[in-house]
C-alpha cells in the first residue's frame, strides 16, 4: 500500500505519529482563535487566552497607546461574532463559508498586528507598521460598532505615531486654522 497513513491498532505511541488530524478550518488548534502564539524568534509566549481589559475610558489616540490587549480583545469580540454566525448556518452554505472565510481572514489580520507588539522597539517604522496594520484590522471590525461589546473608544483607526506625532497634527491644524481666519478677515475687510 503506498498510503502512509496508519489507522487502528497497529499504530503505536512510540513510533511518533500523531493521531490528531488537522484541518484546514480555523478551529481550536494551536494558533487559532486565542490560543498562544510564540512571536517568532523572540522566545516569548506570553500572550494570554483571554485578553486583559485595556485602559479603561482611555481614547486611543495614537500607535503608541495601542496594546497587545486592544488586539486580542478585538479579535476575541470578532472570533465570536464569526462563530456564532458560522454556527447559525448549514454546514457547506454560502454563509457558512463567508464565516470560515472571515475567520480566515481575521486570523491574517491579526498576524501582523501581533507582530508589531513582538518586535517592538518603540521605533517609528514598527509603530508606522503597527498602524497601517491596525487600521486594516479596524476596518473590518469597524461594520459591529453598533453591536454590544464594541469599544468604540479603543477600537478606533490611529492617525500618528505617538503623543508628540499627535501634538505636532493638533499644532498644525491650529496654525493652519489661524491663517483660514486671517485671509477670511483680510477678505472682509477689502469687501468694505
Amino acid at each position: 500500500m503506498g498510503n502512509s497513513l496508519r489507522y487502528g491498532p497497529s499504530l503505536k505511541a512510540s513510533e511518533g505519529v500523531s493521531r490528531r488530524i488537522t484541518s484546514p478550518y480555523p478551529t481550536r488548534q494551536k494558533g487559532h482563535d486565542g490560543e498562544s502564539v510564540r512571536c517568532a524568534g523572540t522566545g516569548r509566549d506570553d500572550r494570554p487566552r483571554r485578553a486583559p481589559a485595556p485602559p479603561a475610558g482611555e481614547e486611543l489616540s495614537h500607535a503608541a497607546a495601542l496594546t497587545e490587549a486592544d488586539a486580542d480583545a478585538l479579535e476575541i469580540f470578532l472570533t465570536r461574532r464569526l462563530r456564532a454566525l458560522q454556527g447559525a448556518q448549514q454546514w457547506n452554505s454560502d454563509e457558512y463559508r463567508a464565516a470560515v472565510a472571515l475567520r480566515w481572514v481575521l486570523r491574517d489580520l491579526m498576524e501582523p498586528v501581533r507582530a508589531s507588539f513582538c518586535y517592538d522597539d518603540g521605533s517609528p517604522e514598527i509603530l508606522l507598521a503597527r498602524i497601517q496594520h491596525w487600521n486594516r484590522l479596524q476596518i473590518v471590525a469597524q461594520r459591529w460598532e453598533d453591536a454590544d461589546g464594541y469599544d468604540r473608544a479603543r477600537w478606533t483607526p490611529v492617525f500618528h505615531l505617538d503623543a508628540a506625532g499627535e501634538e505636532r497634527a493638533a499644532e498644525y491644524r491650529r496654525q493652519e486654522e489661524e491663517k483660514r481666519d486671517a485671509y477670511e478677515r483680510r477678505k472682509l475687510l477689502r469687501g468694505l
